[in-house]
């Protein structure tokens, strides 16, 4: 009756994640793991939809199985099946930044931050890069982590791909993990850490992705502090920091060298955008 239970139960969630593709990982008893998207689960059988074709698995032969998350380009196999305008835009400029930057490690194509404070005085920091891997010191940037406070954050990854010239790995749930910054002090540690590496980097690809934090809500306790930098010791082609804040909210701004911020207003919030192109990396 327990067994029945549990199938019923992941056949519930199967049935509002019906989206997602190869995502779902099937684990038997032998210590095999299959990758697919499940199809169905019955008392007698679980039908998981491999690329190799549909493979059908006892119920007593499997041990857990672990239902994933759908993103953004978690439906791409190759650079042809690509959708986004501005990674299709990246992946131009890659070709002709990697024969300027012949001696760099790696290149961000580009990247963006987008720091919106809402009206309650919650916020949401939203940041995308874009990199083109030119050497083995680059790989690192196939590497990503991005520290929060539980109890008034949350971290998301919102998509995560290595696009090379004939496949694109996505990130899989099971291989984001999130766990304190401090090992030995775990249980009593409020800072936690969300990272991920991606697969499939090598020399001449690229990796995207996007991750969201969530404020809960900022104030004197719980301060708002993100950092976000123009220069690096590798060029940037485009760079951009953007803070969107509700017309409610006061904030003032202090710019010290920083290119003049284009100004505007949408839907009840105020813009400020700075935008930097073709940075130099600097000499340390």
């Amino acid at each position: 009756m327990k067994k029945l239970f549990i199938i019923t139960f992941i056949f519930a969630i199967l049935a509002s994640v019906g989206m997602a593709k190869d995502r779902d990982i099937v684990y038997l008893n032998d210590g095999s793991e299959h990758i697919g998207s499940l199809v169905r689960i019955t008392d007698g059988e679980i039908v998981l939809e491999m690329r190799e074709g549909k493979v059908t698995f006892a119920v007593d032969s499997v041990r857990s199985i672990d239902i994933g998350s759908w993103r953004p380009g978690d439906d791409w196999a190759n650079r042809l099946d690509i959708d986004d305008p501005l990674l299709e835009n990246a992946l131009e400029t890659a070709d002709i930044a990697s024969r300027e930057w012949t001696s760099a490690g790696y290149i961000t194509l580009y990247e963006k931050a987008t720091l919106t404070v809402h009206e309650d005085l919650s916020a949401d920091y939203v940041v995308r890069y874009i990199y083109y891997i030119a050497n083995e010191r680059g790989k690192d940037r196939a590497n990503f982590s991005m520290n929060y406070y539980d109890d008034v954050q949350n971290v998301q990854v919102d998509f995560a791909r290595s696009i090379g010239l004939a496949s694109i790995n996505t990130v899989s749930d099971n291989a984001i993990e999130d766990g304190s910054t401090t090992a030995w002090l775990a249980d009593y540690q409020r800072r936690r850490v969300k990272k991920f590496a991606l697969t499939g980097a090598s020399l001449g690809s690229v990796v995207d992705y996007q991750l969201t934090k969530h404020y809960g809500r900022f104030d004197q306790w719980n301060a708002l502090r993100e950092n976000w930098t123009f220069y690096d010791n590798e060029p940037k082609i485009e760079s951009i920091f953007e803070v969107k804040y509700h017309n409610s909210v006061p904030l003032s701004f202090h710019d010290v060298e920083v290119p003049k911020p284009k100004t505007s207003k949408a839907h009840g919030y105020n813009i400020r955008e700075y935008h930097m192109e073709n940075i130099e990396p600097y000499v340390s």
